[in-house]
This record gives structure tokens, sequence and C-alpha cells, in this order.
């Protein structure tokens, strides 16, 4: 069974949107992420310069 040319496109222009996907999401997590530590590190210097 041959795979013609329009499934060919039709599955690598899906692949290509999977692709996209993962990294919109790695993006967005990695970003997330950040902020949270960024927020936790500035509440840790404000404790110390406190005390």
């Amino acid at each position: 069974m041959a795979i013609n040319r329009d499934t060919s496109s039709f599955f690598r222009l899906v692949f290509f949107i999977v692709a996209l996907a993962i990294i919109a999401a790695s993006t967005w997590f990695s970003n997330n992420l950040g902020k949270e530590l960024a927020r936790e590190e500035q509440k840790k210097i404000e404790l110390w310069a406190e005390a």
C-alpha cells in the first residue's frame, strides 16, 4: 500500500502542528515556573531583610 502525496502532506502538517503545540506548552510552562521561582525568592529576600 503506497502512501500518496496528499496523505503524506496531511501527516506532515499534523506533525508540524503537534510540534508547535509542544513548543508553545513548553514555553508557557517554563515562563510560569520562572515567575513562581522569582516570587518565592523575593519573599525569602524580604524575610531575610526584616530579620
